[in-house]
C-alpha cells in the first residue's frame, strides 16, 4: 500500500499531464482487479484512501498547475456532444504490425507497436486456463475499451484531460502497451500448461490478423513491407513457441538467447524504418556558443531590463539555451492572454507557443525587445544599429524599444480579462481578411497616437500570388490571411525573402523600398486567390508616439524572480503599462499602498496612477502553492506513518 501511494504520488508530481492518464488507467485497472477481490468493501476503502493520499503528496505542484492552466487555452475546450469515429477499431489494432509509419500529426492514429509476438500472446492469454476467467474477461474488456478510446472522439477528449492533443496523438498509448504486454507475459508463463490446440490456434489467429489487415487496411501508413515483415516475424515467433512448448528440458538458455536475438533484430529493423530520422543534438547546439557570447556581452554591457529576440531560431525556446530574456516561448500551458495578443496583432502563435515573428515597431517596443540576434547583416537597415558580431552571428540594437513599464493614457479596461471577448476575437480572426493593421492602429491610438501608424495601399490579389506597387519611399508590411500556407516568398527585383512557418499567419516585414518598387508575394501551397493586405509604416507618427511613451519610463531599482521595485513620474493622471501578463497572483503597491490593477488590452498589467512621483512594488505570491505545500506535508506525514505501521506488522 505504501509503495502504491509514493509511486503514484511521484508520478503525479513528475508529470501532471501523463499522470492524468495514469490516474484514469489506475481506476480502470482497479475495476478489473475488483471483480476478483475477496474483501470488496475493504479494497474500495484502501484504494480510495491510498489514491487520495498519493494526490495529496503531489498537491504542492497540482494546485499551482491548476492556477497556471486557468490562464492557458487548455481550459477553454468544448466537450464534444456527438460521438464520432476516427477509424474502425480493427484498423487501430492493426497498427501493432511492424513498419507502420508513425503518426506525429493530427490524424489521431495511435502508435502502439510493441512487437509482433503480442498478436499470438494475446490470443494465448484468452485461451489459457491457468488465469481465472474473473481476471481474463475484465482485462480483455479493458483492452477493447482502450482501442475504442483511440478510435472515437469523446473518450479521446477525456483521456487527454478534456482536450485534444496538439500533434503526437493518443498519448495514453503507453498504458495500452503496458496492459497487453503484461497479459502476453502471463500467457507465456503458462505456455507449458496450455493445451497444444490452443497454442496452435493462437498462432493461426495471430497470422490471420496480418492477413485481414492486408486485405482490408488501406491506410498509407501500411506498405507491403509492413505485411511481409510482420508475417515473417510472427512465423518465427510461432516456431519458437512451439519448440518451447515441446521441449522437455528444465532450462531453455539457448532458446531464450535465440529469441532475444530475433527480438532485437525485429525492434532494430522497425526502429530503422520508422524512427531513425531524428535531429542530432549537434544541430541544436552547434551555433549556441556564438549566441551565448553575444548575449553574455550585452547582458554585462547593458544592465537594464529588456528582451532579446533571435531571428534564426532552432527551437521556440532558444532563449533558454542561451540564457537571455525573450518574447518567444513554447509551452503546452503558455499564457493564452499573450497568445491572443500576439494573434490579434499579427504575430506568430499557436495553442502551444507564441513567437516574435511578425512583430512591428509598435508591438516590438511594447514588449521591450531591445536587441535582435541572427545570422543576417542589416547594417543598411535604419531600424537596427549593429553592436557586434561573433563570426556570422550578429547582434543589433533596435531603433525603437521601450522599458518594462511606461505610462499610457487612462484606459476604459476591465479589472480582469474577459473570456467572452477573447472568444469573439478568436472567431473574428478565423474569418478571411482579418483586419490586423486596423487593430494595430486602434492599439496605437489607445496609447496616444493621433493618426494611423500603418497606412494601407492597394494590391492585386490573384491565384497563389499578390502584387504590390509601393506608393512612396518607406517601410512596407503585409499580412496574408489565407490558411494552409507553409511558405510565402517575397520577390522584389533580384532580392528574394522567404517567410516560413506561415501556417501560423503573421505579418511580413518586406523591408524598406522606393516609390514604384514592385513586390510579388507568392506561394505554391494553395491555388486560390490570396487575401493580402499591405501597408506603409508611418514612421513620423510612430516616432511621436514612441517619444511620448518613452518620456515616462518605469525605472527598475530592484528585480528578483518574484519581486520588482521601481519608480515612475507622470505629470498627469495616467496608467502604468507593464509588459507582464495579467495574473491575480501579483500584488501591486503604489507608494506602499496595495492597489487594484487591470488588464490593458485584455492582456498586460496596467496600474492607475495620479500625477506625481511614485514608487511601485510588485510581489508575486501563489496562494495555491502555500495551500498545496501544507497538504503535501500532511500527506507525507500520513504516508510515513503507514510505512512504519507496515514495517512493524511485517516483523510481527
Amino acid at each position: 500500500m505504501s509503495l502504491y501511494i509514493i509511486s503514484l504520488g511521484f508520478c503525479i508530481y513528475s508529470n501532471y499531464y501523463l499522470s492524468i492518464m495514469v490516474c484514469m488507467f489506475v481506476v480502470l485497472y482497479y475495476l478489473v482487479l475488483f471483480v476478483g477481490a475477496k474483501h470488496k468493501l475493504r479494497s474500495i476503502w484502501q484504494f480510495a484512501c491510498s489514491s487520495l493520499l498519493a494526490g495529496g503528496i503531489a498537491t504542492v505542484l497540482i494546485l499551482p498547475e491548476i492556477g497556471s492552466m486557468a490562464y492557458s487555452e487548455f481550459t477553454s475546450g468544448t466537450f464534444p456532444t456527438i460521438l464520432k469515429s476516427y477509424f474502425n477499431m480493427f484498423e487501430c489494432f492493426a497498427r501493432q504490425l511492424m513498419m507502420v509509419d508513425l503518426e506525429l500529426g493530427l490524424d489521431h492514429w495511435p502508435n502502439i507497436y510493441c512487437g509482433v509476438a503480442i498478436l499470438i500472446l494475446l490470443f494465448l492469454y484468452m485461451f489459457t486456463g491457468k488465469v481465472s476467467l474473473k481476471e481474463r474477461i475484465p482485462k480483455c474488456i479493458l483492452t477493447a475499451f482502450m482501442l475504442f478510446s483511440f478510435s472515437y472522439n469523446i473518450p479521446n477528449y477525456i483521456w487527454h484531460g478534456l482536450n485534444y492533443p496538439n500533434s503526437y496523438p493518443a498519448r495514453q498509448s503507453f498504458l495500452y502497451i503496458f496492459l497487453i504486454l503484461t497479459m502476453g507475459f502471463e500467457a507465456y508463463l503458462h505456455i507449458k500448461e496450455t493445451k497444444w490446440g490452443w497454442v496452435i490456434a493462437s498462432g493461426i489467429l495471430g497470422g490471420g490478423i496480418i492477413g485481414l489487415a492486408y486485405a482490408f487496411v488501406k491506410d498509407d501508413a501500411f506498405s507491403i513491407w509492413t505485411f511481409a515483415c510482420s508475417a515473417l516475424a510472427i512465423l518465427i515467433y510461432f516456431i519458437l513457441l512451439l519448440i518451447l512448448k515441446a521441449s522437455k528440458a528444465q532450462k531453455h538458455t539457448a532458446l531464450y538467447l535465440v529469441s532475444l536475438v530475433f527480438v532485437l533484430i525485429e525492434f532494430t529493423g522497425n526502429m530503422m524504418y520508422t524512427s531513425v530520422s531524428t535531429v542530432s543534438r549537434t544541430d541544436y547546439v552547434n551555433e549556441m556558443d556564438k549566441y551565448n557570447a553575444l548575449s553574455e556581452y550585452i547582458n554585462k554591457a547593458d544592465t537594464d531590463v529588456y528582451r532579446i529576440e533571435k531571428t534564426t531560431r532552432v527551437t521556440q525556446n532558444d532563449s533558454m539555451l542561451s540564457t537571455y530574456n525573450s518574447a518567444t516561448l513554447f509551452s503546452s500551458v503558455s499564457n493564452s492572454l499573450i497568445k491572443e495578443f500576439y494573434a490579434r496583432y499579427g504575430m506568430r502563435c499557436s495553442k502551444v507557443f507564441y513567437c516574435a515573428d511578425g512583430a512591428t515597431p509598435l508591438t516590438s517596443s511594447m514588449l521591450g525587445i531591445k536587441y535582435t540576434m541572427g545570422q543576417f547583416d542589416t547594417s543598411t537597415d535604419p531600424m537596427y544599429e549593429k553592436q557586434l558580431n561573433c563570426e556570422d552571428a550578429f547582434l543589433y540594437k533596435n531603433k525603437y524599444y521601450l522599458p518594462l513599464g511606461f505610462c499610457i493614457p487612462i484606459q476604459n479596461t476591465k479589472l480582469a480579462p474577459d473570456p467572452k471577448a477573447q472568444l469573439q476575437e478568436s472567431q473574428r480572426r478565423n474569418r478571411s481578411g482579418y483586419p490586423v493593421f486596423d487593430d494595430l492602429n486602434a492599439l496605437a491610438k489607445s496609447m496616444g497616437a493621433t493618426e494611423d501608424i500603418f497606412v494601407k495601399f492597394d494590391v492585386i490579389n490573384s491565384s497563389g500570388s499578390t502584387v504590390l506597387e509601393v506608393p512612396k519611399d518607406g517601410r512596407v508590411y503585409s499580412y496574408t490571411s489565407n490558411g494552409n500556407i507553409k511558405k510565402l516568398t517575397a520577390l522584389c527585383g533580384s532580392t528574394t525573402n522567404e517567410f516560413t512557418g506561415y501556417t501560423d499567419n503573421y505579418i511580413c516585414d518586406l523591408g524598406t523600398h522606393k516609390a514604384g518598387d514592385i513586390i510579388t508575394l507568392s506561394t505554391s501551397d494553395i491555388t486560390n486567390t490570396l487575401t493580402t493586405t499591405a501597408v506603409m509604416f508611418n514612421e513620423e507618427e510612430f516616432s511621436k508616439l514612441y517619444n511620448q511613451l518613452n518620456s515616462s519610463p518605469f525605472k527598475i531599482s530592484e528585480m528578483k524572480d518574484t519581486y520588482i521595485k521601481g519608480t515612475v513620474s507622470t505629470s498627469e493622471n495616467k496608467e502604468l503599462f507593464l509588459s507582464i501578463p495579467y495574473n491575480l497572483n501579483w500584488k501591486v503597491k503604489v507608494d506602499g499602498v496595495e492597489t487594484n490593477y487591470s488588464a490593458f488590452d485584455n492582456t498586460f498589467i496596467s496600474i492607475p496612477l495620479a500625477a506625481g512621483n511614485h514608487t511601485i512594488e510588485l510581489v508575486y505570491q501563489d496562494k495555491l502553492f502555500v495551500i498545496g505545500l501544507v497538504i503535501s506535508l500532511v500527506s507525507l506525514g500520513i504516508w510515513l506513518t503507514i510505512c512504519i505501521y507496515e514495517k512493524r506488522k511485517d516483523k510481527e
